[in-house]
């Protein structure tokens, strides 16, 4: 499957072109970290912001925009954490069972990954919740600023999970369970 990636300004990376699968895990382990998981740092905090903005300005006439917000807050906690376990723990045990071989290393590195998988879950699933209740990210009319820039953020965001869960389900973490 291809994906497709809405670039607003130059937060987002374009992914066209690459074979990630003939990378290296060290490197595409830092090219997560300093590709995708930057830009959701940066993003998380925005969307946060704008979500709950625009769902207690227009949150009256369009309800839907309450369950977006309580949607995200929850996506930005638990993908936070996520951030933290595989910068942390999952992608040094790859680096260090690369250098070493390290037996205990290749337990983490199963272990992490098993749980990772459901977190993974939750964070598209959720994406595609926000996806439906919004229609597409469909803008009413008379849509505001802010109401315009969130919703092509979050569908910006959304694209850019698609990536980023693609990289760390398809390839490294296959290539990390084969170590």
């Amino acid at each position: 499957m291809t994906y497709k990636t809405k670039v607003i300004g130059d937060v987002n990376p374009d992914n066209s072109g690459r074979n990630y699968s003939e990378w290296t895990l060290d490197f595409l382990c830092d090219y997560i970290v300093n590709t995708h998981h930057k830009y959701v740092k940066k993003t998380l905090p925005d969307l946060d912001e704008y979500t709950a903005k625009i769902a207690s300005v227009h949150g009256d006439i369009h309800p839907e925009l309450l369950d977006v917000a309580d949607l995200f807050k929850q996506l930005k906690y638990e993908f936070a954490q996520h951030l933290l376990k595989e910068e942390n723990v999952l992608f040094p045990a790859i680096k260090e069972v690369l250098t070493s071989g390290s037996e205990e290393a290749k337990k983490i590195i199963k272990s992490e990954i098993d749980r990772m998988g459901s977190e993974h879950e939750f964070a598209g699933g959720t994406m595609d919740k926000i996806n439906r209740i919004t229609n597409g990210y469909s803008l009413p009319e008379g849509a505001c600023n802010t109401y315009q820039v969130c919703f092509q953020m979050l569908s910006q965001f959304e694209d850019d999970l698609h990536i980023h869960v693609h990289l760390e389900n398809n390839i490294l973490y296959r290539k990390a369970l084969e170590l």
